[in-house]
Protein backbone atom coordinates (compact mmCIF):
# COMPACT_ATOMS: atom_id res chain seq x y z
CA UNK A 1 0.00 0.00 0.00
CA UNK A 2 1.12 3.22 -1.16
CA UNK A 3 2.33 5.79 1.50
CA UNK A 4 0.65 9.48 0.53
CA UNK A 5 1.91 12.80 1.42
CA UNK A 6 0.04 15.77 1.32
CA UNK A 7 1.46 19.03 -0.13
CA UNK A 8 -0.24 21.62 1.53
CA UNK A 9 1.94 24.57 0.14
CA UNK A 10 -0.79 27.56 -1.49
CA UNK A 11 -1.19 26.93 -5.18
CA UNK A 12 -2.94 30.46 -6.53
CA UNK A 13 -0.92 29.66 -9.69
CA UNK A 14 -3.97 27.71 -10.56
CA UNK A 15 -6.73 30.12 -10.08
CA UNK A 16 -8.08 29.86 -13.28
CA UNK A 17 -11.73 29.12 -14.20
CA UNK A 18 -12.65 25.67 -15.06
CA UNK A 19 -9.04 24.56 -13.08
CA UNK A 20 -10.49 23.70 -9.96
CA UNK A 21 -8.87 20.24 -10.25
CA UNK A 22 -5.48 22.09 -10.22
CA UNK A 23 -6.51 24.18 -7.21
CA UNK A 24 -7.05 20.74 -4.84
CA UNK A 25 -4.60 20.22 -2.41
CA UNK A 26 -1.61 17.83 -4.12
CA UNK A 27 -1.57 14.54 -3.10
CA UNK A 28 2.02 12.21 -4.16
CA UNK A 29 3.50 9.41 -3.47
CA UNK A 30 6.69 9.27 -1.56
CA UNK A 31 8.47 8.37 -5.26
CA UNK A 32 6.90 11.69 -6.93
CA UNK A 33 7.62 13.62 -4.27
CA UNK A 34 11.37 12.86 -4.46
CA UNK A 35 11.20 12.94 -8.49
CA UNK A 36 9.67 16.18 -9.26
CA UNK A 37 9.42 15.37 -12.60
CA UNK A 38 6.67 12.62 -11.63
CA UNK A 39 4.55 15.27 -10.17
CA UNK A 40 1.81 16.50 -11.89
CA UNK A 41 2.41 20.55 -10.87
CA UNK A 42 5.45 22.10 -10.47
CA UNK A 43 5.41 25.58 -9.02
CA UNK A 44 8.62 25.39 -6.44
CA UNK A 45 11.30 27.37 -8.55
CA UNK A 46 14.27 24.68 -7.29
CA UNK A 47 12.23 22.02 -8.31
CA UNK A 48 10.97 23.49 -12.05
CA UNK A 49 14.29 24.70 -12.50
CA UNK A 50 15.72 21.37 -11.95
CA UNK A 51 13.85 19.76 -14.20
CA UNK A 52 14.18 21.88 -16.94
CA UNK A 53 17.41 22.02 -16.85
CA UNK A 54 17.71 17.87 -17.01
CA UNK A 55 14.85 17.88 -19.66
CA UNK A 56 13.58 14.84 -17.75
CA UNK A 57 9.85 16.47 -17.79
CA UNK A 58 7.33 13.58 -18.14
CA UNK A 59 3.18 13.33 -19.66
CA UNK A 60 2.48 13.64 -16.01
CA UNK A 61 3.42 17.23 -15.60
CA UNK A 62 0.28 19.56 -16.07
CA UNK A 63 1.20 22.77 -14.61
CA UNK A 64 4.69 24.64 -13.98
CA UNK A 65 5.52 27.80 -12.74
CA UNK A 66 9.41 29.38 -12.55
CA UNK A 67 10.44 32.17 -11.25
CA UNK A 68 14.35 33.35 -11.84
CA UNK A 69 13.40 36.46 -9.83
CA UNK A 70 13.89 33.79 -6.52
CA UNK A 71 17.15 32.36 -8.35
CA UNK A 72 20.76 33.39 -6.73
CA UNK A 73 22.35 35.96 -8.79
CA UNK A 74 25.56 33.87 -8.18
CA UNK A 75 24.33 30.84 -9.48
CA UNK A 76 23.30 32.83 -13.43
CA UNK A 77 25.54 32.94 -16.14
CA UNK A 78 28.45 35.71 -16.05
CA UNK A 79 27.34 36.72 -19.36
CA UNK A 80 23.60 37.43 -18.40
CA UNK A 81 20.82 38.20 -16.02
CA UNK A 82 19.03 35.35 -17.17
CA UNK A 83 19.42 31.70 -17.23
CA UNK A 84 18.75 30.33 -20.91
CA UNK A 85 16.99 27.07 -21.01
CA UNK A 86 16.01 25.09 -23.71
CA UNK A 87 12.46 24.75 -25.81
CA UNK A 88 13.43 20.90 -25.74
CA UNK A 89 12.71 20.77 -21.91
CA UNK A 90 9.04 20.86 -22.52
CA UNK A 91 8.94 18.61 -25.46
CA UNK A 92 7.81 15.47 -23.11
CA UNK A 93 5.28 17.85 -21.11
CA UNK A 94 2.50 16.44 -23.74
CA UNK A 95 -0.07 17.59 -20.76
CA UNK A 96 0.86 20.94 -19.32
CA UNK A 97 -2.13 23.42 -19.45
CA UNK A 98 -0.80 26.09 -17.22
CA UNK A 99 2.78 27.50 -17.48
CA UNK A 100 4.06 30.81 -15.13
CA UNK A 101 7.79 32.01 -16.30
CA UNK A 102 9.00 34.90 -15.09
CA UNK A 103 12.31 36.50 -16.58
CA UNK A 104 13.12 33.15 -18.38
CA UNK A 105 14.32 32.90 -21.90
CA UNK A 106 13.90 29.78 -23.82
CA UNK A 107 15.97 29.20 -26.84
CA UNK A 108 15.36 26.74 -30.26
CA UNK A 109 12.58 26.74 -32.09
CA UNK A 110 8.97 25.59 -30.44
CA UNK A 111 7.39 22.80 -33.04
CA UNK A 112 7.34 20.51 -30.38
CA UNK A 113 6.12 22.56 -27.63
CA UNK A 114 3.16 21.23 -25.68
CA UNK A 115 -0.11 22.09 -27.16
CA UNK A 116 -2.55 22.02 -25.03
CA UNK A 117 -1.50 24.44 -23.11
CA UNK A 118 -4.45 26.46 -21.38
CA UNK A 119 -3.14 29.20 -19.80
CA UNK A 120 0.16 31.08 -20.47
CA UNK A 121 1.85 33.59 -18.40
CA UNK A 122 4.99 34.61 -19.58
CA UNK A 123 6.60 37.97 -17.65
CA UNK A 124 9.32 39.96 -18.84
CA UNK A 125 8.75 37.63 -22.52
CA UNK A 126 12.41 38.67 -24.53
CA UNK A 127 11.32 38.23 -28.06
CA UNK A 128 9.49 41.01 -30.11
CA UNK A 129 6.73 38.70 -31.01
CA UNK A 130 5.55 35.55 -30.71
CA UNK A 131 7.09 32.76 -32.59
CA UNK A 132 4.89 31.51 -35.99
CA UNK A 133 6.09 28.35 -34.62
CA UNK A 134 4.66 28.67 -31.25
CA UNK A 135 1.24 26.47 -32.00
CA UNK A 136 -0.91 28.18 -29.49
CA UNK A 137 -4.75 26.68 -30.55
CA UNK A 138 -5.87 25.47 -27.15
CA UNK A 139 -4.91 29.05 -25.42
CA UNK A 140 -7.59 30.36 -23.31
CA UNK A 141 -5.65 33.62 -21.34
CA UNK A 142 -2.35 34.74 -22.92
CA UNK A 143 -0.72 37.21 -20.37
CA UNK A 144 2.66 38.58 -21.11
CA UNK A 145 3.80 41.92 -18.85
CA UNK A 146 7.09 43.83 -19.17
CA UNK A 147 7.39 42.20 -21.94
CA UNK A 148 9.85 43.06 -25.04
CA UNK A 149 7.11 42.36 -27.55
CA UNK A 150 6.78 45.37 -30.38
CA UNK A 151 4.20 43.28 -31.71
CA UNK A 152 2.21 40.07 -30.64
CA UNK A 153 2.85 38.08 -33.92
CA UNK A 154 3.48 38.98 -37.40
CA UNK A 155 0.32 39.16 -39.84
CA UNK A 156 -2.73 36.88 -38.50
CA UNK A 157 -2.26 34.06 -36.00
CA UNK A 158 -5.38 31.56 -35.25
CA UNK A 159 -6.28 31.42 -31.57
CA UNK A 160 -9.91 30.09 -31.61
CA UNK A 161 -10.09 29.45 -27.62
CA UNK A 162 -8.26 32.78 -26.81
CA UNK A 163 -10.87 34.91 -24.45
CA UNK A 164 -8.06 36.92 -22.39
CA UNK A 165 -4.65 38.42 -23.87
CA UNK A 166 -3.12 40.83 -21.49
CA UNK A 167 0.49 42.73 -22.34
CA UNK A 168 0.26 45.15 -19.94
CA UNK A 169 3.40 47.48 -19.31
CA UNK A 170 5.55 46.20 -22.53
CA UNK A 171 6.92 49.47 -23.82
CA UNK A 172 8.02 48.46 -26.93
CA UNK A 173 4.91 47.44 -28.34
CA UNK A 174 3.75 49.59 -30.72
CA UNK A 175 1.22 47.36 -32.82
CA UNK A 176 -1.66 45.43 -31.35
CA UNK A 177 -1.98 42.92 -34.38
CA UNK A 178 -4.34 41.68 -36.25
CA UNK A 179 -7.47 40.15 -34.20
CA UNK A 180 -9.24 38.36 -37.60
CA UNK A 181 -8.57 35.02 -36.20
CA UNK A 182 -9.13 36.01 -32.33
CA UNK A 183 -12.53 35.60 -32.75
CA UNK A 184 -13.79 34.37 -29.40
CA UNK A 185 -11.71 37.32 -27.28
CA UNK A 186 -13.47 38.68 -24.32
CA UNK A 187 -10.77 40.81 -22.48
CA UNK A 188 -8.07 42.80 -24.57
CA UNK A 189 -5.29 44.91 -22.15
CA UNK A 190 -2.64 46.73 -23.58
CA UNK A 191 -2.37 48.66 -20.57
CA UNK A 192 0.61 51.32 -19.89
CA UNK A 193 1.90 49.96 -23.41
CA UNK A 194 3.63 53.85 -24.41
CA UNK A 195 4.95 52.74 -27.32
CA UNK A 196 1.33 51.89 -28.84
CA UNK A 197 0.55 54.36 -31.53
CA UNK A 198 -2.78 52.23 -33.27
CA UNK A 199 -5.57 49.58 -32.89
CA UNK A 200 -5.77 47.42 -35.51
CA UNK A 201 -9.48 47.67 -37.54
CA UNK A 202 -10.04 44.03 -37.13
CA UNK A 203 -10.95 44.72 -33.19
CA UNK A 204 -14.30 45.53 -34.54
CA UNK A 205 -14.82 41.71 -35.44
CA UNK A 206 -13.87 41.18 -32.25
CA UNK A 207 -18.03 40.20 -31.35
CA UNK A 208 -17.29 38.83 -27.69
CA UNK A 209 -15.45 41.62 -26.48
CA UNK A 210 -16.56 42.60 -23.15
CA UNK A 211 -13.40 44.44 -21.97
CA UNK A 212 -11.04 47.05 -23.22
CA UNK A 213 -8.21 49.00 -21.10
CA UNK A 214 -6.05 51.04 -22.99
CA UNK A 215 -4.80 52.85 -20.08
CA UNK A 216 -2.21 54.96 -20.42
CA UNK A 217 -1.13 54.38 -23.90
CA UNK A 218 -0.18 57.93 -24.27
CA UNK A 219 1.27 58.02 -28.11
CA UNK A 220 -2.16 55.94 -29.11
CA UNK A 221 -3.12 59.12 -31.21
CA UNK A 222 -6.81 57.45 -32.50
CA UNK A 223 -9.63 55.10 -32.39
CA UNK A 224 -10.27 52.94 -35.51
CA UNK A 225 -14.20 53.17 -36.56
CA UNK A 226 -14.63 49.57 -36.16
CA UNK A 227 -14.70 50.42 -32.39
CA UNK A 228 -18.45 50.98 -32.26
CA UNK A 229 -18.97 47.69 -34.09
CA UNK A 230 -18.09 46.11 -30.55
CA UNK A 231 -21.54 45.36 -29.96
CA UNK A 232 -20.45 43.04 -26.34
CA UNK A 233 -18.16 45.79 -24.77
CA UNK A 234 -18.90 46.81 -21.30
CA UNK A 235 -15.85 48.98 -20.40
CA UNK A 236 -13.82 51.19 -22.34
CA UNK A 237 -10.96 52.55 -20.76
CA UNK A 238 -8.78 55.50 -22.37
CA UNK A 239 -7.45 57.78 -19.53
CA UNK A 240 -4.41 59.09 -20.17
CA UNK A 241 -3.89 58.38 -23.93
CA UNK A 242 -3.54 62.06 -23.97
CA UNK A 243 -2.19 62.05 -27.66
CA UNK A 244 -6.04 60.93 -28.64
CA UNK A 245 -7.36 63.21 -31.67
CA UNK A 246 -10.13 60.78 -33.34
CA UNK A 247 -13.28 59.00 -31.50
CA UNK A 248 -15.47 57.74 -33.90
CA UNK A 249 -18.95 59.07 -34.01
CA UNK A 250 -20.46 55.94 -34.25
CA UNK A 251 -19.51 55.02 -30.51
CA UNK A 252 -23.04 56.62 -29.87
CA UNK A 253 -24.38 53.62 -30.68
CA UNK A 254 -22.76 51.40 -28.71
CA UNK A 255 -25.92 50.39 -26.94
CA UNK A 256 -23.75 47.70 -24.00
CA UNK A 257 -21.26 50.43 -22.93
CA UNK A 258 -21.66 50.85 -19.23
CA UNK A 259 -18.41 51.74 -18.20
CA UNK A 260 -16.32 54.34 -19.69
CA UNK A 261 -13.18 56.20 -18.46
CA UNK A 262 -11.21 58.83 -20.35
CA UNK A 263 -9.47 60.54 -17.63
CA UNK A 264 -6.92 63.05 -19.12
CA UNK A 265 -8.44 63.16 -22.16
CA UNK A 266 -8.56 67.42 -23.25
CA UNK A 267 -12.78 67.93 -23.67
CA UNK A 268 -12.07 69.35 -27.07
CA UNK A 269 -11.10 66.15 -28.13
CA UNK A 270 -14.02 63.96 -26.76
CA UNK A 271 -17.38 64.94 -27.32
CA UNK A 272 -20.14 63.59 -25.34
CA UNK A 273 -22.58 63.49 -27.89
CA UNK A 274 -20.00 60.11 -28.97
CA UNK A 275 -21.16 58.29 -25.58
CA UNK A 276 -23.74 55.99 -25.71
CA UNK A 277 -26.67 56.92 -23.57
CA UNK A 278 -27.06 53.48 -21.91
CA UNK A 279 -23.63 54.56 -20.48
CA UNK A 280 -23.70 53.81 -16.25
CA UNK A 281 -20.13 54.76 -14.84
CA UNK A 282 -18.40 58.02 -16.33
CA UNK A 283 -15.01 59.03 -14.89
CA UNK A 284 -13.92 62.05 -16.66
CA UNK A 285 -10.93 63.51 -14.08
CA UNK A 286 -8.31 66.06 -14.88
CA UNK A 287 -9.85 66.73 -18.54
CA UNK A 288 -9.78 70.77 -18.23
CA UNK A 289 -13.32 70.81 -17.80
CA UNK A 290 -14.06 74.13 -17.04
CA UNK A 291 -18.23 76.28 -16.81
CA UNK A 292 -17.42 77.76 -20.56
CA UNK A 293 -16.66 74.48 -22.05
CA UNK A 294 -18.76 72.06 -20.00
CA UNK A 295 -20.40 69.81 -22.47
CA UNK A 296 -24.61 70.17 -22.43
CA UNK A 297 -25.89 67.08 -23.26
CA UNK A 298 -25.06 65.25 -20.22
CA UNK A 299 -28.98 65.03 -19.95
CA UNK A 300 -28.75 62.43 -22.29
CA UNK A 301 -27.05 60.10 -19.80
CA UNK A 302 -30.02 58.97 -18.42
CA UNK A 303 -28.66 55.66 -16.89
CA UNK A 304 -25.45 57.66 -15.62
CA UNK A 305 -25.15 56.29 -11.85
CA UNK A 306 -21.68 57.14 -11.02
CA UNK A 307 -19.61 60.34 -12.50
CA UNK A 308 -16.86 61.67 -11.58
CA UNK A 309 -15.41 64.95 -12.70
CA UNK A 310 -12.49 65.64 -9.63
CA UNK A 311 -9.10 67.72 -10.79
CA UNK A 312 -11.20 70.08 -12.86
CA UNK A 313 -11.62 73.99 -13.44
CA UNK A 314 -14.79 74.06 -12.97
CA UNK A 315 -16.79 76.54 -10.51
CA UNK A 316 -20.34 75.94 -10.20
CA UNK A 317 -22.69 72.72 -10.77
CA UNK A 318 -23.42 72.42 -14.39
CA UNK A 319 -27.17 72.72 -15.10
CA UNK A 320 -26.81 69.26 -17.21
CA UNK A 321 -26.08 67.37 -13.99
CA UNK A 322 -28.95 68.32 -12.08
CA UNK A 323 -31.22 66.37 -14.61
CA UNK A 324 -29.28 62.81 -14.07
CA UNK A 325 -32.20 61.79 -11.22
CA UNK A 326 -30.53 58.39 -11.19
CA UNK A 327 -27.01 59.36 -9.91
CA UNK A 328 -25.57 57.34 -6.58
CA UNK A 329 -22.34 58.75 -6.81
CA UNK A 330 -20.38 62.27 -8.06
CA UNK A 331 -17.06 63.30 -7.22
CA UNK A 332 -15.78 66.52 -7.40
CA UNK A 333 -12.43 66.43 -5.72
CA UNK A 334 -9.55 68.74 -5.99
CA UNK A 335 -11.92 70.94 -8.04
CA UNK A 336 -9.85 74.08 -6.56
CA UNK A 337 -12.36 76.52 -8.42
CA UNK A 338 -14.82 75.11 -7.26
CA UNK A 339 -17.28 77.50 -5.20
CA UNK A 340 -20.81 76.35 -4.96
CA UNK A 341 -23.18 73.30 -5.25
CA UNK A 342 -26.36 74.65 -5.51
CA UNK A 343 -29.66 72.43 -6.34
CA UNK A 344 -27.87 68.55 -6.31
CA UNK A 345 -30.23 65.99 -7.44
CA UNK A 346 -31.11 63.08 -5.30
CA UNK A 347 -27.51 61.20 -4.67
CA UNK A 348 -26.20 58.39 -2.57
CA UNK A 349 -22.79 59.27 -2.06
CA UNK A 350 -20.86 63.37 -2.52
CA UNK A 351 -17.20 63.36 -2.32
CA UNK A 352 -15.99 66.81 -2.12
CA UNK A 353 -12.24 66.81 -1.14
CA UNK A 354 -9.89 69.30 -1.18
CA UNK A 355 -12.48 71.95 -2.54
CA UNK A 356 -10.32 74.67 -1.12
CA UNK A 357 -12.81 77.80 -2.82
CA UNK A 358 -16.05 75.47 -1.53
CA UNK A 359 -18.51 77.56 0.04
CA UNK A 360 -21.74 76.36 -0.43
CA UNK A 361 -23.69 73.28 -0.99
CA UNK A 362 -27.47 73.25 -1.60
CA UNK A 363 -30.09 70.24 -2.64
CA UNK A 364 -32.99 70.07 -4.25
CA UNK A 365 -35.15 69.36 -1.84
CA UNK A 366 -34.41 67.65 1.87
CA UNK A 367 -34.83 64.35 0.14
CA UNK A 368 -32.08 64.52 -1.57
CA UNK A 369 -29.76 64.94 0.93
CA UNK A 370 -26.82 62.36 0.54
CA UNK A 371 -26.55 59.45 2.69
CA UNK A 372 -22.44 59.75 2.53
CA UNK A 373 -20.63 63.22 2.07
CA UNK A 374 -17.33 62.77 2.00
CA UNK A 375 -15.51 65.77 2.28
CA UNK A 376 -12.33 67.74 4.12
CA UNK A 377 -9.74 70.57 3.53
CA UNK A 378 -12.71 72.49 2.43
CA UNK A 379 -11.89 75.63 5.07
CA UNK A 380 -14.07 78.43 3.12
CA UNK A 381 -17.30 75.86 3.24
CA UNK A 382 -20.04 77.69 5.05
CA UNK A 383 -23.25 76.04 3.96
CA UNK A 384 -24.65 72.55 3.79
CA UNK A 385 -28.30 73.31 3.20
CA UNK A 386 -30.45 71.33 6.09
CA UNK A 387 -27.25 70.54 7.72
CA UNK A 388 -25.59 73.78 8.93
CA UNK A 389 -25.06 77.45 7.89
CA UNK A 390 -22.33 79.65 9.44
CA UNK A 391 -23.28 83.54 8.96
CA UNK A 392 -21.53 87.00 11.02
CA UNK A 393 -22.43 86.84 14.62
CA UNK A 394 -23.43 90.64 14.05
CA UNK A 395 -25.82 89.33 11.51
CA UNK A 396 -27.99 87.07 14.26
CA UNK A 397 -31.03 88.37 14.88
CA UNK A 398 -30.99 90.61 18.82
CA UNK A 399 -33.26 88.34 20.92
CA UNK A 400 -31.02 85.09 19.97
CA UNK A 401 -28.27 86.87 20.31
CA UNK A 402 -29.55 87.38 24.39
CA UNK A 403 -30.32 84.04 24.70
CA UNK A 404 -26.88 83.07 24.12
CA UNK A 405 -25.56 85.66 26.31
CA UNK A 406 -23.77 87.72 23.43
CA UNK A 407 -25.23 91.01 23.86
CA UNK A 408 -22.31 93.74 23.72
CA UNK A 409 -20.58 91.88 20.75
CA UNK A 410 -18.88 95.33 20.41
CA UNK A 411 -16.84 95.39 24.09
CA UNK A 412 -15.75 91.50 23.19
CA UNK A 413 -12.13 91.02 21.45
CA UNK A 414 -11.40 89.25 18.16
CA UNK A 415 -10.97 85.63 18.37
CA UNK A 416 -8.65 84.41 15.94
CA UNK A 417 -9.01 80.58 15.10
CA UNK A 418 -6.41 78.44 12.86
CA UNK A 419 -6.62 75.18 11.28
CA UNK A 420 -3.34 72.90 13.03
CA UNK A 421 -2.50 69.55 10.97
Amino acid sequence: MDVVVTILDGCDFFTIVGMQNLIDRCLVTIDEYKKPEKRSRLWHHKDSLSVLREKNGSKKVEGLALNMHMYPVENRSRNSNKVVLETIAFTRMVKLRLLQLSSVQLNGGYEEFPKGLRWLYWLEFPLESVPCDFLLESLVVLEMHHSSLRKIWKGTKSLPSLKILDRSYSRHLIETGDFSLVTNLERLIPNQCRSLVDVHESIGNLEKLIYLNMKDCENIRRLPKSISMLTSLETLIISGCSSLNEFPMEMGKMESLKVFQADGIPIDQLHTSTLPCNLVVLSLTNCNLSDDAFPKDFGNLSSLQSLDLSHNPIRSLPDCIRGLTGLDHLAFSQCTRLESLVRLPRITELVAIHCESLERVTFQSISCLPEKFIYGYNFKLAEIEYWYKLEPIGMVDVEMRKLLGLCNLNSMEAIRMCYKK
